[in-house]
Protein backbone atom coordinates (compact mmCIF):
# COMPACT_ATOMS: atom_id res chain seq x y z
CA UNK A 1 0.00 0.00 0.00
CA UNK A 2 2.98 2.43 0.89
CA UNK A 3 4.67 1.42 -2.48
CA UNK A 4 1.29 2.30 -4.37
CA UNK A 5 1.09 5.93 -2.45
CA UNK A 6 4.80 6.67 -3.76
CA UNK A 7 3.93 5.66 -7.06
CA UNK A 8 1.25 7.87 -6.77
CA UNK A 9 3.11 10.96 -5.41
CA UNK A 10 6.20 10.48 -7.57
CA UNK A 11 3.39 10.29 -10.71
CA UNK A 12 1.43 13.47 -9.61
CA UNK A 13 4.86 15.05 -9.34
CA UNK A 14 5.70 14.52 -12.72
CA UNK A 15 3.04 16.10 -13.73
CA UNK A 16 3.66 19.30 -12.66
CA UNK A 17 4.58 22.42 -14.18
CA UNK A 18 8.08 23.56 -12.35
CA UNK A 19 8.40 27.30 -11.60
CA UNK A 20 10.97 29.36 -10.54
CA UNK A 21 9.06 31.50 -8.75
CA UNK A 22 6.60 30.35 -6.40
CA UNK A 23 4.55 27.15 -5.77
CA UNK A 24 4.49 24.68 -9.45
CA UNK A 25 1.13 24.17 -11.27
CA UNK A 26 -0.50 20.98 -11.84
CA UNK A 27 -0.48 19.69 -15.31
CA UNK A 28 -4.43 20.96 -15.68
CA UNK A 29 -3.57 24.43 -14.03
CA UNK A 30 -0.81 24.59 -16.55
CA UNK A 31 -3.20 24.11 -19.22
CA UNK A 32 -5.94 25.79 -18.27
CA UNK A 33 -3.51 28.55 -18.36
CA UNK A 34 -2.18 28.37 -21.54
CA UNK A 35 -5.93 28.36 -23.32
CA UNK A 36 -5.83 31.74 -21.44
CA UNK A 37 -3.57 33.25 -23.87
CA UNK A 38 -4.67 31.25 -26.82
CA UNK A 39 -8.61 32.64 -26.58
CA UNK A 40 -6.81 36.15 -25.98
CA UNK A 41 -4.25 35.69 -29.09
CA UNK A 42 -7.08 33.87 -31.30
CA UNK A 43 -7.83 36.42 -33.63
CA UNK A 44 -4.46 37.24 -34.84
CA UNK A 45 -4.24 34.17 -36.56
CA UNK A 46 -7.01 34.53 -38.71
CA UNK A 47 -7.34 38.21 -38.63
CA UNK A 48 -6.17 38.45 -42.66
CA UNK A 49 -8.78 36.04 -43.54
CA UNK A 50 -11.88 38.09 -41.50
CA UNK A 51 -10.86 41.45 -42.53
CA UNK A 52 -9.35 40.76 -45.22
CA UNK A 53 -13.02 39.07 -46.23
CA UNK A 54 -14.23 42.35 -44.79
CA UNK A 55 -12.26 44.39 -47.49
CA UNK A 56 -13.41 41.76 -50.74
CA UNK A 57 -17.23 42.40 -49.31
CA UNK A 58 -16.81 46.51 -49.16
CA UNK A 59 -17.62 46.69 -44.95
CA UNK A 60 -14.28 47.56 -44.48
CA UNK A 61 -11.66 50.00 -47.00
CA UNK A 62 -8.18 49.04 -47.27
CA UNK A 63 -7.15 51.81 -45.33
CA UNK A 64 -8.75 50.86 -42.34
CA UNK A 65 -7.33 47.14 -42.28
CA UNK A 66 -4.73 48.45 -40.50
CA UNK A 67 -6.55 50.76 -38.69
CA UNK A 68 -8.15 48.20 -37.12
CA UNK A 69 -5.46 45.82 -36.70
CA UNK A 70 -3.63 48.83 -34.75
CA UNK A 71 -6.31 49.55 -32.46
CA UNK A 72 -6.85 46.11 -31.68
CA UNK A 73 -3.15 45.56 -30.88
CA UNK A 74 -2.66 48.75 -29.23
CA UNK A 75 -4.88 48.60 -26.84
CA UNK A 76 -4.09 44.91 -26.37
CA UNK A 77 -0.24 45.42 -25.39
CA UNK A 78 -1.28 48.62 -23.24
CA UNK A 79 -3.09 46.40 -21.55
CA UNK A 80 -1.05 43.45 -20.85
CA UNK A 81 1.49 45.79 -19.61
CA UNK A 82 -0.57 47.75 -17.10
CA UNK A 83 -1.78 45.03 -15.89
CA UNK A 84 1.40 43.17 -15.40
CA UNK A 85 3.00 46.16 -13.70
CA UNK A 86 -0.12 46.96 -11.51
CA UNK A 87 -1.88 44.30 -10.81
CA UNK A 88 -1.30 42.20 -8.48
CA UNK A 89 -1.34 38.42 -9.33
CA UNK A 90 -4.39 37.46 -7.39
CA UNK A 91 -8.36 37.11 -8.27
CA UNK A 92 -7.06 35.40 -11.55
CA UNK A 93 -10.06 33.62 -11.93
CA UNK A 94 -12.91 35.89 -12.16
CA UNK A 95 -10.29 38.06 -14.23
CA UNK A 96 -10.22 34.81 -16.53
CA UNK A 97 -14.03 34.34 -16.72
CA UNK A 98 -15.16 37.87 -16.98
CA UNK A 99 -12.88 38.63 -19.94
CA UNK A 100 -13.49 35.78 -21.52
CA UNK A 101 -17.47 36.56 -21.75
CA UNK A 102 -16.83 39.98 -22.70
CA UNK A 103 -14.75 39.04 -25.54
CA UNK A 104 -17.56 36.23 -26.76
CA UNK A 105 -19.48 39.30 -26.94
CA UNK A 106 -17.20 42.15 -28.38
CA UNK A 107 -16.40 39.17 -31.46
CA UNK A 108 -20.06 38.15 -31.90
CA UNK A 109 -21.28 41.80 -32.67
CA UNK A 110 -18.16 41.69 -35.31
CA UNK A 111 -21.20 39.32 -37.28
CA UNK A 112 -23.03 42.49 -38.07
CA UNK A 113 -20.56 45.59 -38.26
CA UNK A 114 -18.49 47.48 -41.17
CA UNK A 115 -16.30 50.47 -41.04
CA UNK A 116 -15.63 52.74 -38.08
CA UNK A 117 -18.01 50.22 -36.17
CA UNK A 118 -15.25 47.04 -36.86
CA UNK A 119 -12.58 49.07 -35.61
CA UNK A 120 -14.18 50.44 -32.23
CA UNK A 121 -15.29 46.52 -31.96
CA UNK A 122 -11.80 45.32 -32.38
CA UNK A 123 -10.24 47.87 -30.14
CA UNK A 124 -12.33 47.40 -27.48
CA UNK A 125 -11.72 43.31 -27.88
CA UNK A 126 -8.02 44.24 -27.29
CA UNK A 127 -9.15 44.76 -23.44
CA UNK A 128 -9.88 41.17 -22.26
CA UNK A 129 -7.33 40.03 -24.93
CA UNK A 130 -4.73 41.53 -23.17
CA UNK A 131 -5.70 40.50 -19.66
CA UNK A 132 -5.78 36.89 -20.74
CA UNK A 133 -2.28 36.93 -22.36
CA UNK A 134 -1.28 38.76 -18.73
CA UNK A 135 -2.52 35.72 -17.23
CA UNK A 136 -0.89 33.35 -19.22
CA UNK A 137 2.79 36.13 -19.34
CA UNK A 138 2.82 35.65 -15.54
CA UNK A 139 3.24 31.60 -15.60
CA UNK A 140 5.91 31.87 -18.43
CA UNK A 141 7.71 34.67 -16.56
CA UNK A 142 7.86 32.25 -13.28
CA UNK A 143 8.85 29.06 -14.95
CA UNK A 144 12.34 27.58 -14.93
CA UNK A 145 12.97 27.59 -18.99
CA UNK A 146 10.88 30.39 -19.95
CA UNK A 147 11.43 30.04 -23.38
CA UNK A 148 9.95 26.49 -23.42
CA UNK A 149 6.76 27.70 -21.88
CA UNK A 150 6.45 30.42 -24.42
CA UNK A 151 7.11 28.11 -26.97
CA UNK A 152 4.32 25.71 -25.54
CA UNK A 153 1.64 28.78 -25.79
CA UNK A 154 2.65 29.34 -28.86
CA UNK A 155 2.51 26.09 -30.18
CA UNK A 156 -0.71 26.12 -28.66
CA UNK A 157 -2.00 28.89 -29.78
CA UNK A 158 -0.90 28.04 -33.36
CA UNK A 159 -2.67 24.75 -33.35
CA UNK A 160 -6.15 26.61 -32.42
CA UNK A 161 -5.69 29.33 -35.14
CA UNK A 162 -4.87 26.46 -37.30
CA UNK A 163 -7.63 24.29 -36.62
CA UNK A 164 -10.03 27.74 -36.62
CA UNK A 165 -8.29 29.15 -39.74
CA UNK A 166 -9.17 25.31 -41.83
CA UNK A 167 -12.54 25.89 -40.51
CA UNK A 168 -12.79 28.77 -41.84
CA UNK A 169 -11.53 28.07 -45.29
CA UNK A 170 -13.35 24.61 -46.06
CA UNK A 171 -16.98 25.03 -44.09
CA UNK A 172 -17.33 28.09 -42.24
CA UNK A 173 -16.81 31.15 -45.12
CA UNK A 174 -18.01 28.90 -47.82
CA UNK A 175 -21.54 28.53 -46.16
CA UNK A 176 -21.83 31.27 -43.54
CA UNK A 177 -19.55 34.29 -44.94
CA UNK A 178 -17.45 36.26 -42.72
CA UNK A 179 -19.97 36.69 -40.35
CA UNK A 180 -20.00 33.11 -39.85
CA UNK A 181 -16.22 33.68 -39.02
CA UNK A 182 -16.69 36.02 -36.54
CA UNK A 183 -19.25 33.86 -34.63
CA UNK A 184 -17.17 30.84 -34.53
CA UNK A 185 -14.02 33.26 -32.86
CA UNK A 186 -17.18 34.37 -30.23
CA UNK A 187 -17.67 30.66 -29.66
CA UNK A 188 -13.74 29.90 -28.78
CA UNK A 189 -14.06 32.93 -26.45
CA UNK A 190 -17.10 30.45 -24.80
CA UNK A 191 -15.13 27.94 -24.31
CA UNK A 192 -11.87 29.64 -22.80
CA UNK A 193 -14.43 30.58 -19.83
CA UNK A 194 -15.16 27.21 -19.31
CA UNK A 195 -11.52 26.19 -18.80
CA UNK A 196 -10.96 29.42 -16.74
CA UNK A 197 -12.42 27.72 -13.56
CA UNK A 198 -9.46 25.57 -13.74
CA UNK A 199 -6.76 28.39 -13.74
CA UNK A 200 -4.54 28.89 -9.79
CA UNK A 201 -6.28 31.72 -8.56
CA UNK A 202 -2.94 33.60 -7.92
CA UNK A 203 0.61 33.86 -8.49
CA UNK A 204 3.52 34.22 -6.32
CA UNK A 205 4.80 37.73 -6.41
CA UNK A 206 8.16 38.59 -8.12
CA UNK A 207 11.26 39.56 -6.25
CA UNK A 208 12.89 42.99 -6.99
CA UNK A 209 16.31 43.47 -6.02
CA UNK A 210 16.93 45.82 -2.62
CA UNK A 211 16.31 49.89 -3.28
CA UNK A 212 14.72 49.05 -6.95
CA UNK A 213 11.10 50.21 -7.99
CA UNK A 214 8.84 48.02 -10.05
CA UNK A 215 10.11 48.65 -13.06
CA UNK A 216 12.33 47.33 -15.12
CA UNK A 217 16.03 48.52 -15.05
CA UNK A 218 17.28 50.73 -18.08
CA UNK A 219 18.80 47.60 -19.79
CA UNK A 220 15.47 45.99 -19.42
CA UNK A 221 13.90 49.37 -21.45
CA UNK A 222 16.09 49.09 -23.97
CA UNK A 223 15.49 45.03 -24.54
CA UNK A 224 11.68 45.63 -24.45
CA UNK A 225 12.30 48.63 -27.09
CA UNK A 226 14.14 46.57 -29.39
CA UNK A 227 11.18 43.40 -28.78
CA UNK A 228 8.88 46.31 -30.27
CA UNK A 229 10.77 47.00 -32.93
CA UNK A 230 12.06 42.84 -33.84
CA UNK A 231 8.64 41.64 -33.81
CA UNK A 232 6.78 44.55 -35.62
CA UNK A 233 7.98 43.55 -38.66
CA UNK A 234 6.15 40.02 -38.54
CA UNK A 235 2.34 41.60 -38.41
CA UNK A 236 3.56 44.82 -40.68
CA UNK A 237 3.41 41.93 -43.68
CA UNK A 238 1.36 39.20 -42.32
CA UNK A 239 -1.65 41.85 -42.12
CA UNK A 240 -1.39 43.04 -45.52
CA UNK A 241 -0.86 38.97 -46.57
CA UNK A 242 -3.95 39.41 -49.08
CA UNK A 243 -3.16 42.30 -50.71
CA UNK A 244 0.30 41.03 -51.12
CA UNK A 245 -1.11 37.47 -52.88
CA UNK A 246 -3.16 40.08 -54.98
CA UNK A 247 -0.29 42.19 -56.31
CA UNK A 248 1.51 39.23 -57.03
CA UNK A 249 -0.33 37.74 -59.23
CA UNK A 250 -2.08 34.66 -56.76
CA UNK A 251 -6.11 34.87 -55.64
CA UNK A 252 -7.91 35.06 -52.58
CA UNK A 253 -7.85 31.79 -52.11
CA UNK A 254 -3.84 31.17 -52.59
CA UNK A 255 -3.61 33.94 -49.91
CA UNK A 256 -5.65 31.61 -47.84
CA UNK A 257 -4.29 28.34 -48.54
CA UNK A 258 -0.81 29.66 -47.80
CA UNK A 259 -2.01 31.10 -44.20
CA UNK A 260 -3.38 28.02 -43.16
CA UNK A 261 0.22 26.23 -44.15
CA UNK A 262 1.74 28.85 -42.22
CA UNK A 263 -0.19 27.85 -39.07
CA UNK A 264 0.58 24.19 -39.45
CA UNK A 265 4.77 25.22 -40.16
CA UNK A 266 3.87 27.53 -37.01
CA UNK A 267 3.16 24.49 -35.03
CA UNK A 268 6.60 22.49 -36.10
CA UNK A 269 8.29 25.47 -35.44
CA UNK A 270 7.18 25.67 -32.04
CA UNK A 271 7.98 22.32 -31.57
CA UNK A 272 11.49 22.43 -32.52
CA UNK A 273 11.59 25.80 -29.91
CA UNK A 274 10.74 23.50 -27.56
CA UNK A 275 12.97 20.75 -27.87
CA UNK A 276 15.93 23.52 -28.82
CA UNK A 277 14.92 25.49 -25.48
CA UNK A 278 17.82 25.79 -22.87
CA UNK A 279 20.22 23.70 -25.19
CA UNK A 280 21.16 27.26 -27.64
CA UNK A 281 21.48 30.32 -26.90
CA UNK A 282 19.10 32.99 -28.13
CA UNK A 283 21.31 35.15 -30.47
CA UNK A 284 22.07 32.75 -33.15
CA UNK A 285 18.94 31.71 -33.12
CA UNK A 286 17.46 35.26 -33.61
CA UNK A 287 20.12 35.85 -36.51
CA UNK A 288 19.57 32.89 -38.21
CA UNK A 289 15.77 32.89 -37.97
CA UNK A 290 15.96 36.62 -39.32
CA UNK A 291 18.43 35.83 -42.51
CA UNK A 292 15.83 33.08 -43.69
CA UNK A 293 12.62 35.73 -43.11
CA UNK A 294 14.59 38.12 -45.32
CA UNK A 295 14.91 35.75 -47.90
CA UNK A 296 11.13 34.44 -47.94
CA UNK A 297 9.99 38.11 -47.61
CA UNK A 298 11.87 38.66 -51.51
CA UNK A 299 9.88 35.75 -52.99
CA UNK A 300 6.49 37.36 -52.04
CA UNK A 301 7.58 40.42 -53.42
CA UNK A 302 7.67 39.42 -57.20
CA UNK A 303 5.68 37.72 -59.25
CA UNK A 304 6.69 34.13 -58.78
CA UNK A 305 4.25 31.01 -59.27
CA UNK A 306 2.03 30.12 -56.72
CA UNK A 307 3.68 27.32 -55.06
CA UNK A 308 6.77 29.17 -54.37
CA UNK A 309 4.52 32.04 -52.78
CA UNK A 310 2.43 29.57 -50.78
CA UNK A 311 6.47 27.64 -49.83
CA UNK A 312 7.68 31.09 -48.92
CA UNK A 313 4.67 32.21 -46.01
CA UNK A 314 4.89 28.53 -45.15
CA UNK A 315 8.39 28.64 -44.18
CA UNK A 316 8.03 32.20 -42.34
CA UNK A 317 5.46 30.32 -40.35
CA UNK A 318 7.91 28.38 -38.84
CA UNK A 319 10.29 30.90 -37.98
CA UNK A 320 8.15 32.84 -36.83
CA UNK A 321 7.39 30.12 -33.99
CA UNK A 322 10.75 28.89 -34.00
CA UNK A 323 12.46 32.16 -32.82
CA UNK A 324 9.99 34.48 -30.61
CA UNK A 325 10.27 32.11 -27.67
CA UNK A 326 13.69 33.10 -27.67
CA UNK A 327 13.33 36.79 -26.88
CA UNK A 328 12.54 35.79 -23.28
CA UNK A 329 15.37 34.63 -22.29
CA UNK A 330 17.12 37.63 -24.23
CA UNK A 331 14.74 39.52 -22.03
CA UNK A 332 15.61 38.25 -18.69
CA UNK A 333 19.31 38.50 -19.81
CA UNK A 334 19.05 42.23 -19.86
CA UNK A 335 16.62 41.99 -16.55
CA UNK A 336 17.48 38.82 -13.99
CA UNK A 337 14.61 40.19 -11.74
CA UNK A 338 12.03 38.84 -14.57
CA UNK A 339 9.96 43.02 -14.16
CA UNK A 340 10.88 42.93 -18.19
CA UNK A 341 10.01 39.67 -18.96
CA UNK A 342 6.85 40.12 -17.77
CA UNK A 343 5.93 42.90 -19.80
CA UNK A 344 7.70 41.23 -22.91
CA UNK A 345 4.03 39.87 -24.29
CA UNK A 346 2.64 43.73 -23.98
CA UNK A 347 5.89 44.43 -25.67
CA UNK A 348 5.30 41.82 -28.54
CA UNK A 349 1.60 42.74 -28.70
CA UNK A 350 1.94 46.31 -29.07
CA UNK A 351 4.73 45.84 -31.91
CA UNK A 352 1.55 44.14 -33.58
CA UNK A 353 -0.13 47.25 -33.57
CA UNK A 354 2.48 49.31 -34.64
CA UNK A 355 3.65 47.31 -37.53
CA UNK A 356 0.12 47.35 -38.76
CA UNK A 357 0.17 51.41 -38.10
CA UNK A 358 3.09 52.62 -40.16
CA UNK A 359 2.57 49.68 -43.13
CA UNK A 360 -0.80 51.14 -43.52
CA UNK A 361 0.81 54.37 -43.92
CA UNK A 362 3.15 53.18 -47.05
CA UNK A 363 0.85 51.08 -49.11
CA UNK A 364 -2.12 51.99 -51.35
CA UNK A 365 -4.65 50.31 -53.79
CA UNK A 366 -2.03 50.15 -56.36
CA UNK A 367 0.67 49.16 -54.53
CA UNK A 368 1.75 47.32 -51.14
CA UNK A 369 5.39 46.41 -51.60
CA UNK A 370 6.57 49.20 -49.13
CA UNK A 371 5.33 46.99 -46.13
CA UNK A 372 8.17 44.26 -47.59
CA UNK A 373 11.37 46.77 -47.17
CA UNK A 374 9.09 47.98 -43.98
CA UNK A 375 9.75 44.91 -42.26
CA UNK A 376 13.11 43.99 -43.09
CA UNK A 377 14.19 47.57 -41.80
CA UNK A 378 12.02 46.43 -38.55
CA UNK A 379 13.69 43.67 -38.14
CA UNK A 380 17.31 44.01 -38.82
CA UNK A 381 17.27 47.36 -36.17
CA UNK A 382 16.07 45.29 -33.81
CA UNK A 383 18.35 42.87 -34.43
CA UNK A 384 21.16 45.14 -34.19
CA UNK A 385 19.76 46.51 -30.73
CA UNK A 386 19.50 42.94 -29.35
CA UNK A 387 23.17 41.93 -30.42
CA UNK A 388 24.33 45.33 -28.84
CA UNK A 389 22.96 44.76 -25.68
CA UNK A 390 24.09 40.83 -25.58
CA UNK A 391 27.78 42.07 -25.98
CA UNK A 392 27.03 45.28 -23.76
CA UNK A 393 26.24 42.37 -21.16
CA UNK A 394 28.78 39.85 -21.95
CA UNK A 395 31.30 42.58 -21.48
CA UNK A 396 29.97 43.11 -18.03
CA UNK A 397 30.07 40.19 -17.19
CA UNK A 398 33.91 39.66 -18.16
CA UNK A 399 34.95 42.82 -16.40
CA UNK A 400 33.53 42.23 -13.11
CA UNK A 401 34.92 38.44 -13.18
CA UNK A 402 38.24 40.34 -13.58
CA UNK A 403 37.76 42.52 -10.53
CA UNK A 404 40.16 41.31 -7.77
CA UNK A 405 39.20 42.25 -4.03
CA UNK A 406 42.32 43.74 -2.23
CA UNK A 407 44.02 40.90 0.02
CA UNK A 408 45.16 42.36 3.71
CA UNK A 409 48.39 41.16 4.01
CA UNK A 410 49.63 43.28 7.22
Amino acid sequence: MMAGRMVSDADEHSLMVKEAVGESLSLTQAIAVIMMGVCGLLMSGVMPVLMGGLVDLHRLDPSQLGVTAMAEGLVMGLSTAAASAMLPPRGLRLWAVGSSLALALLSGAGAWASGAVVIVLRAMAGLPEGILLWISIGMIARHATPERMSAVLLAAMTAAQFVLALLLTLVVLPRFGVSGGFIALALGSLMAALAAAKIPSSYAPLVKPVGESSAPPLKGWIALAATVIFTASFPAVAVFLQPIAHQAGHGAQIARLALTLSLLAQLIGGGVATWIAGRIHYLPVLLGGSAIYVGCWAVMGVPEPSWAFIAAVAVTGFCYLGITPFLVPMLIEADPSRRAAMMGGGAQVLAGALGPLVSSQLVSRSNVDPVLWLAVTLMLSGLAIIAGLYFVTRRQRHLRQLVVVPQDVS
